[in-house]
C-alpha cells in the first residue's frame, strides 16, 4: 500500500535547493533591474547598472569625468554643487584615494584621459594637471600654450585638446614625450572650426568627429587623412567646419539643446551626450553606415530631466556613463527570446527538482520487503 503522508506536502520554492533560489534570484536581478538614480531609460533596448558611487568628500559630488589606466585603476574628478573643483581621485583595489583635494577658488575641468603612464586632467581656468600613476606623488602643472581650453582627448598615444581663446572653438594637438610632458610646445593648432568648445570623438579608422558646445547643433567630421595633414601642416590644411565637413544638423530633432558635451563612437553609433544647460541632458545615438555617413538614424537612449550627463567612456568592451555621483554601466537589454529562455530553464530545473522529489517519496513510502 502507498502512503502520502501530508507533512510531505510542499510549495513551489521548497522544491529549490538554496543554490537554485541564488541562481535564480541573481539572473532575474541581472536583467530586469533597472536604473537608479536620476537616468530615466528611453529606449528599452537599452538597461544601466551602477558600476562605482563616489562619497568623497560628500556624496552631493558629482563625478564630471574619469578614465582608466593600463592596470584597470579607475581616476575621476569631481565637482560640488557649486561648480567649483571638487577634487581628482583614485579607486583602486576598493578604495578611493584623493589626488587633489577640493578647491573652492577653482571652477571644475571637463576632462580625464589616460595616456600610457599619466593621467591628465583640467580645471576651469586653463591649467592641465599630470599624474603619473606608476610614480605617484601628487598632480603636477602641466605646460600649455593656450590659456583657454574646454576639454582633452585622445587617440595613438596623442593629446588633442579643445578650446575657444578667441570665442570660437580650436582644436589643438600635442604629442607627449615619455615622461609625460609636452613633445611640442606651444601645442599645435589644427584649425578654428565653429561654435562654443565641445566633446571630440574618434573611430576605429582615425576619423575625428566635433559637437560644437553651444551655438551651432551640428556634428562635424573630418578623415583621418585629413587629421593628419592638419598635423602635418595646419596652415596649409586647418580643420575648419565647413558644409563639406558638416556630419550632421541636429537641429530638427534635438533644438532644445544648447550642444554635446560628451562624445563617443561604438558598435556603428556615434553616441553624443546633448544638454540644455541648467536643464535636461539626453543620450542619443546617431547611426553610422559602412563609409562612416550618417544614416539619417538618431535614437534617444536615456536621459537626466533635471542635470546634464557627464562622461561617456569604453572599457574592456563596455559603455560607462556618469551621472551625478555614479558611473553606470550602459548595457543592450536581454532579447524577448532571452527571457523565453530563462522561463522555460527555470521549468526544466523546477520539473527536475519535483520529479526527484516524488521518487524519493514513493521509495520511502513502499513497503518494506523484508517485513
Amino acid at each position: 500500500m502507498q502512503i502520502k503522508p501530508s507533512h510531505h506536502r510542499r510549495d513551489f520554492f521548497s522544491l529549490l535547493s538554496p543554490s537554485l533560489l541564488a541562481f535564480v534570484a541573481a539572473t532575474f536581478l541581472t536583467v530586469l533591474t533597472p536604473a537608479r538614480g536620476q537616468l530615466t531609460i528611453d529606449d528599452p533596448l537599452y538597461t544601466a547598472g551602477t558600476y562605482y558611487t563616489n562619497a568623497t568628500p560628500t556624496t552631493s559630488d558629482s563625478i564630471i569625468s574619469y578614465d582608466w589606466d593600463s592596470s584597470q585603476n579607475l581616476y575621476f574628478i569631481t565637482t560640488n554643487s557649486n561648480d567649483y573643483f571638487g577634487g581628482f581621485y583614485e579607486f583602486s583595489g576598493g578604495t578611493t584615494s584623493t589626488l587633489a583635494p577640493s578647491n573652492s577658488s577653482d571652477y571644475a575641468g571637463a576632462n580625464v584621459v589616460s595616456i600610457g603612464n599619466y593621467v591628465y586632467y583640467n580645471d576651469g581656468f586653463g591649467q592641465i594637471y599630470n599624474y603619473g600613476p606608476t610614480n605617484g606623488g601628487s598632480p603636477t602643472v602641466t605646460p600649455v600654450s593656450t590659456a583657454t581650453n574646454y576639454g582633452l582627448y585622445k587617440s595613438n598615444g596623442q593629446l588633442f585638446i579643445t578650446g575657444a581663446p578667441d570665442g570660437t572653438n580650436h582644436i589643438y594637438n600635442v604629442t607627449l614625450a615619455a615622461d609625460g610632458s609636452w613633445a611640442n610646445n606651444p601645442v599645435t593648432d589644427l584649425g578654428a572650426d565653429s561654435g562654443g568648445s565641445g566633446p571630440l570623438a574618434f573611430d576605429n579608422q582615425g576619423n575625428l568627429y566635433y559637437a560644437p558646445g553651444y551655438g551651432d547643433q551640428s556634428i562635424y567630421k573630418w578623415t583621418a587623412a585629413e587629421v593628419a595633414a592638419a598635423i602635418a601642416n595646419p596652415e596649409a590644411n586647418p580643420l575648419t567646419a565647413t558644409l563639406a565637413n558638416l556630419w550632421v544638423n541636429y537641429s530638427s530633432l534635438y533644438g532644445s539643446f544648447g550642444g554635446g558635451t560628451s562624445m563617443i563612437v561604438e558598435n556603428g553609433e556615434l553616441l553624443v551626450t546633448l544638454t540644455d544647460f541648467g536643464g535636461p541632458s539626453d543620450l542619443v545615438a546617431f547611426g553610422i553606415d559602412s563609409s562612416g555617413a550618417y544614416t539619417n538614424t538618431a535614437t534617444t537612449i536615456l536621459n537626466d530631466n533635471s542635470d546634464a550627463l557627464g562622461e561617456l567612456r569604453t572599457q574592456n568592451g563596455n559603455l560607462y556613463l556618469s551621472d551625478g555621483n555614479t558611473i553606470y554601466t550602459i548595457s543592450p537589454a536581454p532579447e524577448p527570446s532571452t527571457y523565453l529562455l530563462l522561463g522555460l530553464g527555470l521549468l526544466l530545473l523546477v520539473g527536475i527538482k519535483w520529479r526527484k522529489s516524488k521518487i524519493g517519496l514513493n521509495t520511502a513510502s513502499m513497503p518494506n520487503s523484508h517485513s
